[in-house]
């Protein structure tokens, strides 16, 4: 785990938090201190990602039952799985990537290439889940991957994607998917935890996402 992350374990936290604080309303002038209060709670204890959004066993029981394998991809501070495990869901997971760690972030086509290593997958088998259009969906679409947006608030309108507002029915989304392409299991769902509420940086654990 590591201690008190240095200032390049953040570099994404602009591109990842500025439009989320834009479609909370807040002014541009005030964004760059939004994102530093946000920084500065992040490094207290479990941080702003320590719970679980609503869904998440259900939804990963069921997936797990359908033989695909399933990763975490998180923009994180080199504290995920240590995180993720005193929330109790790491276990859930055949691998974590924590970009502190890799060295690359969202939306960098090469932290999703890894993902896809490290479960064996083609990116037309992968599917990844994630709550920032701008990071997540373009990252994940460059590297190949079907990319679905979980919007559980309706921040986003006319996206070129598929959109959940529900974490569980990315099992449907799934299954469709499954069904389209004549897979019958050990393909892979990559992308976020979970988000801490998910919606914002009080629930996620990390969003960012899951394959």
């Amino acid at each position: 785990m590591a201690d008190s992350p240095g200032s390049d374990v953040y570099d994404f936290w602009a591109v990842y938090y500025t439009p989320f604080f834009e479609v909370l309303g807040v002014s541009d002038e005030s964004i760059p201190d939004a994102i530093e209060m946000t920084r500065v709670a992040n490094d207290t204890g479990l941080g702003i990602w320590k719970q679980p959004v609503e869904g998440l066993d259900s939804t990963l029981d069921n997936l797990s039952a359908r033989d695909l394998s399933l990763g975490v991809i998180s923009n994180s501070d080199g504290r995920l799985e240590w995180r993720l495990e005193e929330i109790g869901i790491l276990d859930r997971f055949d691998f974590v990537i924590d970009s502190a760690i890799v060295g690359i972030s969202k939306p960098d086509r090469r932290i999703f290439e890894n993902a896809l290593k490290r479960s064996s997958l083609s990116p037309e088998e992968a599917v990844y889940v994630g709550d920032y259009y701008e990071v997540d969906v373009r990252g994940a679409r460059a590297a190949g991957m079907s990319p679905v947006l979980f919007d559980p608030v309706g921040a986003y309108n006319d996206v070129d994607c598929e959109v959940i507002s529900r974490l569980k029915d990315i099992v449907d989304v799934v299954d469709g998917w499954m069904d389209d392409a004549g897979w019958t299991g050990d393909a892979g769902r990559t992308g976020d935890a979970g988000r801490a509420g998910d919606a914002g940086p009080t629930g996620d654990e990390d969003s960012d996402d899951e394959v």
